[in-house]
């Protein structure tokens, strides 16, 4: 069995032996508390790991390496997003984890999918569900539901915002999604679908799943064996060019934005690989 400073114990005829893999890397799972090995966010909380699980919120100690549940997690977390009240988190329903230890429900209208905070105004939230797009403002430390994109319906799997404005989102059968709030966010806002006349292939055609990434303020997609980035001033896409000596393998790329443009990418299928892309 594997301990969680990545040490393997080995039960034989002579007794046991613990062997030390020398590896920058170390697997956390049961023997460090976390009882999940599905895990589907990550995020930094007030200084402390915190992991999304299919089975609630976990929290690392820094001090003895340890995960402990957070108390009244709802199960299957889809998202983690820190603020100055709290950690979001998205489940069966949008809630909050108050520093104080309480837990508040922000919001019960359905399956949330993710959250994140406007870029142009971080005293709202928008959070995508299976039936579209909801925003909520805050108003003396509470965030409280402030109205739904109409054009915005159906299952949005993913969201991010670039710098000039534009709202990206993936809908099912990966098909590519935006909302022009260039000038603003409005609720009557009309949503375009984005696909061959700006340069796009079929995704869904391919069956090939995608990943929105912002790198430099633009909107780069991520697929099997292709990124393309989005060009603000032909509004047309193109290979993205930026990332020197990046090979595109066949198999699809799962890539983690680490923050001021630093983005971590693992191959999914085949041999296993990690890498880092950090700006020049």
């Amino acid at each position: 069995t594997m301990d969680g400073d990545g040490g393997l114990w080995v039960a034989h005829d002579g007794g046991v032996t613990r062997v030390e893999v020398r590896n920058p890397g170390a697997l956390h799972g049961p023997p460090s508390g976390l009882r999940s090995r599905q895990v589907f966010a990550l995020t930094l909380h007030r200084g402390r790991l915190h992991v999304g699980t299919s089975q609630g919120v976990a929290v690392r100690d820094p001090a003895s390496g340890r995960f402990t549940p957070l108390r009244g997690s709802p199960g299957s977390i889809g998202s983690l997003l820190s603020t100055e009240e709290g950690l979001i988190a998205t489940a069966d329903r949008l809630v909050l984890f108050r520093d104080d230890g309480s837990l508040e429900t922000i919001d019960n209208a359905g399956a949330f999918l993710s959250v994140q905070r406007f870029r142009r105004d971080p005293d709202r939230l928008l959070a995508t569900t299976n039936a579209g797009l909801r925003v909520y403002r805050r108003t003396n430390g509470r965030w409280q539901h402030e109205g739904t994109v109409a054009a915005a319906r159906g299952r949005l799997i993913q969201l991010t915002q670039d710098d000039a404005g534009w709202l990206w989102a993936v809908r099912e059968a990966s098909q590519i999604l935006r909302i022009d709030w260039r000038q603003g966010m409005r609720f009557d806002a009309t949503i375009e679908t984005v696909g061959g006349a700006h340069g796009l292939p079929s995704y869904a055609a391919t069956q090939s799943a995608v990943q929105l990434i912002v790198m430099g303020g633009a909107l780069t997609i991520a697929s099997r064996g292709s990124l393309l980035r989005h060009d603000t001033a032909t509004d047309r896409f193109g290979p993205e060019t930026r990332i020197a000596g990046l090979p595109l393998a066949e198999a699809r790329r799962q890539i983690l934005a680490l923050g001021n443009d630093e983005f971590l990418f693992t191959r999914v299928g085949g041999p296993a690989r990690l890498g880092l892309i950090q700006p020049t």
